[in-house]
């Protein structure tokens, strides 16, 4: 669990199901996911094994099973990966031909890999489960996040009043001066209660949507979150460990709240909602294209991948990512 990918040997490099791909990888990028892995999470989805870190890649197609048809050798795919398959941290990784798609030959791979995890978790957020429309209040937890920053982008695409939160006065200047998409309201935790600037931006009434990106450690509590949200709102969260006791769940009742669990990786741990899953990665693929998706990033080679995971500790604002080949 320690340790980056070993490269595969020949031997393996020419082993290819019929549904498979051996793809070179060029680049991969490292998210929460990683780190949670990394300390023995989801053990019951990838078992005892070691496995593989890097879950958003990108490289060149070297070989294709005999069922591929619609990848060819030597084009540069990328893909969000299942975690019970073998990460991309090296310089070799056989997939599922399936969980990958061609790069329109005139993107740019890193910038495409970078918003892969990201992107998909905030379109399954705000499309798939909030269902967010123009007009409405959208809460974003941790907004200077990677996952919270392309929520920012597409709530502004989509026409939603943004509100959001930051941890530190630098992540709240980096979004109120280094980001292109309109926020409303940017909520400093080290310095205000967020339950007080809810009730005053929004007259009392709550949030519309709130998607709830919190890390290990956050400032904010359930019940923070029980007195933002709004009638018939939506809490959308990525933490699997969230409890309710009877009195929060009869609060959430009473308003109509819609509590929805966002686990970007069901998307490819199973099949059943590829055509869905490709539809979001060709959404966000033609948002890069138009310039309304970007995220910064921070590359690392290989060798440092202990590095890139001691920055992704501290919450970066830039997207972590691991060079692997040219």
């Amino acid at each position: 669990w320690k340790r980056p990918g070993r490269p595969m040997s020949a031997s393996s490099i020419s082993q290819c199901g019929d549904d498979e791909i051996i793809v070179r990888v060029k680049i991969c990028g490292l998210s929460s996911l990683d780190l949670a892995i990394r300390e023995g999470n989801y053990k019951d989805l990838i078992g005892e094994q070691p496995n593989i870190l890097g879950f958003e890649m990108g490289g060149v197609v070297e070989k294709i099973g005999k069922n591929v048809t619609d990848l060819r050798i030597g084009e540069e795919v990328l893909g969000l990966l299942p975690i019970n398959r073998p990460g991309a941290c090296t310089t070799h990784t056989t997939q599922l031909s399936h969980n990958m798609v061609r790069k329109p030959t005139h993107l740019d791979l890193s910038k495409c890999v970078a918003a892969l995890h990201a992107g998909v978790t905030a379109f399954t957020a705000l499309y798939y489960q909030a269902h967010l429309v123009h007009g409405e209040t959208l809460l974003i937890i941790n907004g200077a996040s990677p996952e919270g920053q392309i929520c920012l982008q597409l709530g502004a695409m989509w026409g939603a009043r943004l509100l959001t939160t930051v941890d530190t006065p630098e992540q709240a200047q980096f979004l109120s001066k280094g980001f292109k998409s309109p926020i409303d309201r940017i909520i400093d935790l080290s310095s205000e209660d967020l339950v007080q600037v809810i009730q005053q931006e929004t007259s009392k009434l709550g949030i519309d949507h709130i998607v709830d990106l919190r890390q290990v450690g956050s400032r904010i509590s359930t019940n923070d979150l029980l007195s933002c949200i709004g009638v018939q709102g939506t809490w959308v969260t990525t933490n699997d460990g969230v409890q309710l006791d009877p009195p929060q769940s009869r609060h959430l009742h009473l308003k109509g709240v819609r509590l929805c669990f966002l686990f970007p990786q069901s998307w490819v741990l199973s099949n059943s909602q590829q055509g869905r899953f490709l539809h979001m990665i060709t959404s966000l693929l033609e948002r890069i294209d138009q310039h309304q998706i970007q995220l910064e990033q921070q590359v690392f080679p290989l060798a440092q991948l202990e590095d890139a995971l001691a920055v992704l500790k501290t919450n970066p604002t830039s997207k972590v990512m691991i060079r692997i080949s040219d």
